[in-house]
């Protein structure tokens, strides 16, 4: 390659006059690299010198050269495993790298592509084509960087209208796994774990009726009596009050106290707040339907434990009866018998004993028949009584009480 070769893709002359670079030589020939600064210094580029591959890369950081200019041969590490170590540390798109040898095999340029080089110059070379290449180089270095700030702007645009997606997107994703919440337990960490998705760790209190409780939650589990004594001391501030790193959201039943809002960063701190409006209103109706549910509940255990003492009672009067009725036949039959026992003192004849006896044992079963009617309707009616109460008191009451949602709200 000479200078008088044509570059793909090379600037315009108005575009090599402009815009200067930091350059880094690297060569052992103290007088080569001389005069190549002296050179490039003439055209305005900020030019330093290394005379080792070791001494490049210590002060890569320190400078942070746009173009490189390395040799090949140089004592220690050469050209080409100082190229590769640049090339492990740094981002390419940022960093052009010209290998410049008085070697000029094929085999010689196909090291220093593989190094990670991207261009080669053979020694003796043109000062012009030199000064072309890194024209070239740093023309393009700043169209990259114009490129990038435009994606940068691009990207923020899309990504801040994609956020506001994406958090209207969670919030219906967290009503509907907050309404399937049954216990105030699931609630609060699903509450916790939606903030998360803000980048936001919370604590929450819910306030519920007096069957659900009340439940202050955070992220490493049940509050911490200071955090508790926190809550209650902003809760008697605004529906939104923030102090320093702190803010809190406050409904009737809900409190959510976010504890890392960032300081620095004005529209995340936006987000948060109006993300955490949004989570802790649907909470509020989250809330209002586990104490009904609750309180439902509490309201099945009374009527179940009603129906079992219902039950016993019942149970215990079908057994009364039924002994009763085994009692009545005994003391009638012994009755009888007394009665059928005393003939002999009265004088009476057999036919007027027999005539006796048979209006006797016919009274006795006339009795027993009542007595068994009348049982068999009492137990027909303590059986429906007690099937009532049955049917009445049934309800899934451990469904209610450990139901967990498992919605997940952030992809």
């Amino acid at each position: 390659m000479n200078g008088e070769e044509k570059v793909d893709g090379e600037a315009a002359p108005d575009e090599l006059k402009t815009g200067t670079g930091r350059l880094l030589i690297v060569d052992d020939d103290p007088a080569a690299a001389s005069m190549l600064r002296r050179m490039l210094k003439g055209h305005g580029h900020d030019v330093r010198e290394a005379a080792s591959g070791q001494i490049c890369l210590d002060v890569m950081d320190e400078f942070a050269p746009e173009v490189i200019l390395l040799d090949i041969d140089m004592p220690g590490i050469d050209g080409y495993e100082t190229c590769q170590r640049i090339r492990s540390r740094y981002d390419r798109a940022n960093l052009t790298i010209l290998f410049l040898s008085g070697r000029d095999s094929l085999d010689d340029r196909l090291r220093a592509y593989d190094a990670g080089g991207d261009d080669f110059v053979a020694k003796p070379f043109k000062a012009e084509e030199i000064r072309r290449k890194i024209a070239l180089a740093v023309a393009a270095r700043t169209r990259r960087r114009q490129l990038f700030a435009e994606k940068v702007s691009a990207e923020e645009t899309s990504n801040v209208l994609m956020q506001g997606y994406d958090e209207m997107g969670a919030v219906l994703k967290f009503s509907r796994g907050a309404l399937g919440c049954r216990s105030l337990a699931a609630l609060a960490e699903l509450v916790i774990s939606s903030m998360r998705g803000t980048q936001a760790e919370c604590l929450v209190q819910l306030r519920g009726s007096a069957a659900a409780g009340t439940l202050t939650l955070s992220s490493k589990g049940p509050a911490s009596p200071l955090e508790e004594s926190v809550i209650e001391g902003m809760r008697s501030h605004d529906r939104v009050f923030q102090f320093r790193s702190r803010m809190i959201v406050n409904y009737d039943s809900v409190s959510v106290l976010v504890v890392n809002m960032p300081l620095a960063d004005d529209a995340l701190a936006g987000r948060i707040r109006d993300y955490a409006a949004m989570v802790a209103e649907t909470a509020e109706d989250a809330v209002a339907n586990i104490s009904l549910r609750a309180d439902a509940v509490l309201r099945a255990k009374a009527l179940r434990s009603l129906a079992d003492e219902g039950h016993a009672g019942i149970e215990k009067l079908l057994a009364s009866h039924s002994a009763q009725r085994m009692e009545t036949r005994c003391v009638l039959e012994k009755m009888v018998e007394k009665i059928e026992a005393m003939y002999y003192q009265f004088g009476l004849s057999d036919r007027q004993e027999a005539a006796i006896s048979q209006m006797l044992r016919s009274g006795k079963d006339e009795v027993l028949t009542l007595f068994e009617h009348f049982g068999s309707d009492f137990n027909v009616q303590l059986t429906t009584i007690l099937d009532g109460l049955n049917q009445a008191s049934t309800h899934r009451i451990d469904t209610e009480e450990s139901a967990v949602a498992t919605n997940e709200v952030w992809n």
